[in-house]
């Protein structure tokens, strides 16, 4: 996907979604609600959705202890 001047590549047309810099969540606003930051970015890329922590290997990889949607790179 090309890069269009004032968008991310991450970013889809109509999306609104951000990535904590801190915890890779996928917010929609202006600070995390899962970890209170501030730090959030429009250029990310790849996601995950995790239903259950306690199940999964690749949230046991990354560290993700709650269900929902993760970024798998943060820029």
């Amino acid at each position: 996907m090309a890069k269009i001047k004032g968008e991310s590549r991450a970013r889809k047309k109509g999306s609104n979604l951000k990535a904590c810099r801190e915890c890779h969540s996928l917010v929609e606003g202006e600070v995390c609600p899962s970890c209170q930051s501030g730090a959030l970015s429009e250029d990310w890329s790849g996601y995950l959705v995790i239903v259950d922590p306690l199940k999964s290997e690749i949230a046991k990889i990354m560290g993700i202890k709650r269900p929902g949607k993760f970024a798998l790179k943060v820029r």
